[in-house]
């Protein structure tokens, strides 16, 4: 996972403690270096709470750490839109995925990802028209890897 994704994740609150270890492990691959990342990619299981902590630090020490919740938001959406496209996300779980960071915004005035949460929150329910909404999901993603 991108490190930027990953802080974004982390600020949406939707990054699993028991995940941090690994996402600072290809971090620290990927070229990104500070102290609390190598601390953290170093964790053993029974030190995850250390997890958020360390993770935490990594990100002000590499400063990534002032990312507001709507951009965290966007970012992700980028992520997942681009995982929509390439095929690597079915666009049910990919618009699942972006409802699940548009409620942790907590923002009312929030609305750019309300073209997946509303095909997340129908998909299921009218299952005659599913094709139609995979199809407006994989049109939105493909507008927001053009962002």
């Amino acid at each position: 996972m991108d490190l930027v994704v990953a802080a974004s994740l982390r600020v949406l609150d939707l990054l699993p403690p028991h995940k941090l270890p690994d996402v600072a492990a290809a971090a620290l691959q990927a070229g990104f270096d500070s102290p609390s990342l190598r601390l953290l990619a170093g964790l053993l299981p029974v030190e995850s709470w250390r997890s958020r902590e360390l993770f935490d630090g990594a990100l002000q020490e590499l400063n990534l750490a002032s990312v507001s919740k709507v951009e965290a938001a966007r970012t992700y959406a980028k992520a997942v839109s681009i995982q929509i496209v390439a095929a690597e996300l079915s666009p049910r779980e990919g618009a699942r995925r972006l409802w699940d960071a548009s409620v942790q915004v907590k923002d009312d005035g929030f609305h750019e990802l309300d073209p997946f949460v509303y095909a997340a929150s129908k998909i299921d329910s009218r299952p005659a028209e599913a094709n139609s909404f995979e199809r407006e999901i994989i049109e939105e993603a493909r507008r927001w890897v053009q962002r």
